[in-house]
């Protein structure tokens, strides 16, 4: 029989191998990797998470044409950017996620990595939901006096501020692990010989189970990152929607006084004057409508998927599902849900910006013919031979 009980946060856990000569697969058995658990981080994630990648580069280069020249469009580029990178962070995560193809690899190495994964997750989960934030401000300056005359900074500066701010209040996620051995398995090398090597995994640190650790992680992470970005998203999805509505029934009045103007004059060209002030001020009011309600849903996306979050991490505490094979669940549900929204955006940037729907076709045409002459030039010179 051979104990493991690392002094972590999940429950002990015992297993009774049948030899001293146990095999990867036995481990990871016992440890609760069975094999959907496998197959879902081998296959299904990298395959969301490149997806994703590819899907979040062509939005980048989208953003990145000269005609995405207002400020606002700087927190949407890096907004792209930072998506990808923590879509690259994702896949390497899952590919890592159980050592049964890496049984030659050093599992310290990979638990040692895992951790910074989870650390940059945690950290670009937060940066993606503040840059939301931002943007909404952004959008907010138009209906809102207040925020246009201090919210003037510009875009690079605020950025990098944000950025900063997130990195002070999720720096206490790194104390909160430690790497410790949940057993031994034996596997063979490249020359046929016998070898033997100890698995090794993220768990919860001494410090995380103290008070202070406790209290600590407790400010940092629920209340600061998790909490505080859903309650501030929420207020400003409901403030800014109720301030549109109130600048768009200003607009609306303005746009009848205008077509009233328009019947009291007698004059053709003031008529078509009028008129065509009207008509851009519909067209000004339907653009700055469907801008906003494209960065609400995207805040709206984040919200839900805090939400999730915050319901899954409740659920474990409350009902101490702390065993390994729970907390792998635990660890695939967050990989799955940062994935989501940076896959989904796309499909709300294509339906709510004509200006990024026009873009996109023009570039996915622009390859589409790019890949047509390669292929043309190929299937010639491979006639010539």
């Amino acid at each position: 029989m051979s104990i493991i009980n690392s002094n972590n946060s999940f429950k002990e856990i015992e297993f009774y191998f049948p030899s001293p000569d146990t095999t990867l697969d036995e481990l990871l058995e016992q440890l609760g990797y069975s094999t959907w658990k496998i197959l879902v981080t081998a296959f299904a994630l990298p395959t969301f998470n490149i997806c994703g990648i590819i899907i979040c580069s062509i939005s980048a280069c989208v953003f990145f044409k000269r005609k995405f020249s207002q400020s606002v469009f700087f927190y949407y580029r890096l907004l792209s950017l930072v998506y990808i990178f923590h879509l690259i962070h994702n896949l390497l995560y899952s590919i890592f996620f159980s050592p049964y193809y890496f049984s030659r690899f050093n599992t310290y190495a990979i638990a040692t990595y895992l951790v910074y994964c989870r650390f940059m997750s945690n950290l670009l989960f937060h940066f993606e939901d503040v840059l939301q934030i931002a943007i909404l401000l952004t959008r907010w300056k138009k209906f809102n006096p207040f925020i246009e005359k201090h919210f003037t900074s510009s875009p690079k500066r605020i950025s990098m501020m944000l950025f900063i701010t997130c990195l002070l209040i999720d720096l206490p996620v790194l104390s909160a692990f430690k790497i410790s051995s949940f057993g031994e398995y034996v596997y063979y090398d490249s020359g046929g010989f016998k070898k033997r090597a100890a698995f090794y995994y993220p768990t919860s640190s001494e410090f995380a189970k103290s008070f202070l650790g406790k209290l600590i992680t407790s400010v940092s992470y629920f209340l600061l990152n998790t909490l505080l970005s859903m309650i501030v998203g929420v207020a400003l999805n409901v403030i800014s929607f109720i301030q549109f509505k109130n600048r768009f029934g200003e607009w609306r009045s303005h746009v009848d006084e205008l077509e009233k103007q328009s019947v009291s004059f007698n004059s053709k060209t003031n008529k078509a004057c009028i008129k065509l002030k009207s008509r851009v001020k519909i067209n000004t009011h339907q653009a700055e409508k469907k801008m906003l309600y494209m960065i609400i849903i995207i805040c709206s996306i984040s919200i839900v998927s805090r939400g999730i979050f915050m319901i899954f991490h409740v659920y474990f505490i409350r009902n101490e599902i702390r065993s390994f094979s729970n907390f792998l669940v635990m660890q695939i549900a967050s990989i799955s849900i940062y994935c989501f929204g940076p896959t989904v955006s796309i499909f709300v940037y294509y339906s709510f910006n004509k200006m990024y729907r026009q873009a996109l076709q023009n570039f996915l045409i622009r390859i589409g013919k790019k890949y047509q002459t390669k292929r043309a030039a190929f299937k010639k010179s491979q006639l010539l031979f």
